[in-house]
């Protein structure tokens, strides 16, 4: 195992320059075949809706016309019937509660006109997103009036529920069928030491510590020195994600599922939820999941996954949570959740591999089903995803879209 590591960290000591298919020009952006899908549809449904809906006079463009330098009489003469003096456009959002929206319906609707394609409006000039877009704070659809992702429910409209017999019926998608060898890559500030295994400090630090590491760490460093301090020392400078890309590639793999979070904490991107204790705020100071996933993206037709353990060893909202026997979960709402709804968002992962260990918390504190029933239906990348079984360890060997066990586990 020990030579296994050595291999793993010689990959793995060490910018992108993503070698794009296509440049910003019109020329090349031109040059882009029509996809087949698209030719070959034939007809589709188109659906404009949003504020303007409430007055429902006139048009989308309601708010131009009755505000611009020359203003459309019949909106202006609307107004002083039926609102006070001084209503604004913004006003109209309260009252866009979307209380008959149902998008299994909808969906239903769409699918008996044997539409091939729906485009429905997530702004428009009025810029009130139908989202809770993350760069209009009070004024989208989540904040105000419907008090719902219009989009998200529009694009999902569960099929799967947050329960196993649901999760467990979802079909194993046909790519990862068919793709008989991947490779995992652990990495993170462990590799500083580069002693032992990721696991370097947990057996350190624990109550019946690993002596090969405590008298590593008494020979080597001073002290006072904390896990924390290897951080500046992960600078992986010889890290060039375009090699790896390119190396994957030779080995004929299918995918790659990278290290984002190992127990230690330590992200190894710039998470929202974990502020000066990333890769992008020390060490590297990159984005390394978003480099390699680029890399292996604008080279490959590799699939990209990310590896994330669910739990942090000395977490201190984690610690809390776990002396209440899992009863609150504090960690898991400020912490673990808002990582995975953010990892799998921004990276689009086709592999979302969860890990814990027995004495970590059931799944229902980790709230599993309701992220996978998220994670099915609503996520970027719903229809080609798979996870494992580490969810908890009533789920191990059970339920997941393929079954990892234990370690060292042995299928016979």
């Amino acid at each position: 195992m020990a030579i296994h590591w050595l291999l793993i960290f010689i990959c793995c000591i060490g910018l992108h320059c993503s070698s794009a298919k296509y440049t910003p020009d019109w020329a090349s952006l031109d040059s882009r075949p029509l996809p087949k899908w698209y030719d070959e549809t034939k007809f589709g449904i188109f659906i404009t809706w949003g504020v303007f809906a409430v007055p429902s006079f006139s048009s989308e463009w309601f708010w131009p016309h009755w505000k611009a330098k020359h203003p459309n009489r019949d909106i202006v003469n609307f107004m002083k019937r039926n609102y006070r003096p001084d209503f604004t456009y913004a006003d109209f959002a309260a009252d866009f509660t979307a209380e008959f929206f149902d998008p299994d319906e909808w969906a239903d609707i769409f699918k008996a006109s044997g539409a091939g394609y729906i485009v429905f409006t997530t702004k428009h000039g009025g810029g009130f997103p139908n989202w809770p877009s993350s760069h209009s704070f009070n004024w989208n659809a989540k904040a105000i009036g419907p008090n719902r992702d219009i989009v998200g429910l529009h694009c999902s409209s569960a099929k799967y529920t947050p329960d196993w017999a649901s999760l467990d019926s979802r079909p194993l998608p046909k790519w990862y069928d068919e793709t008989k060898f991947g490779i995992f890559i652990t990495w993170g500030v462990f590799a500083v030491p580069s002693f032992s295994s990721e696991w370097f400090w947990p057996h350190w630090k624990s109550k019946h510590p690993n002596h090969d590491i405590v008298n590593f760490m008494k020979r080597n460093y001073r002290p006072d020195f904390t896990y924390a301090d290897f951080a500046a020392d992960f600078t992986a400078e010889f890290f060039d994600p375009n090699e790896w890309a390119d190396i994957f590639k030779a080995s004929g793999a299918g995918y790659v599922v990278f290290t984002t979070k190992h127990g230690g904490g330590f992200p190894n991107w710039p998470s929202s939820h974990s502020f000066n204790w990333n890769a992008k705020a020390v060490g590297p100071n990159r984005d390394i999941v978003g480099d390699l996933a680029e890399a292996i993206r604008n080279r490959t037709d590799i699939k990209f996954g990310t590896y994330y353990c669910l739990s942090e060893w000395f977490n201190p909202l984690y610690l809390k949570d776990k002396e209440s026997n899992f009863t609150t979960q504090t960690f898991v709402k400020t912490k673990t959740m808002p990582d995975l709804y953010e990892l799998v968002s921004k990276y689009k992962p086709d592999i979302v591999w969860a890990d814990m260990v027995d004495d970590m918390g059931p799944s229902s504190y980790w709230t599993a089903k309701e992220f996978l029933a998220w994670l099915f239906n609503e996520s970027p990348m719903k229809d080609t995803v798979v996870t494992n079984d580490r969810w908890g360890p009533d789920c191990k060997c059970k339920h997941g879209s393929y079954k990892t066990c234990t370690d060292k586990f042995n299928p016979g």
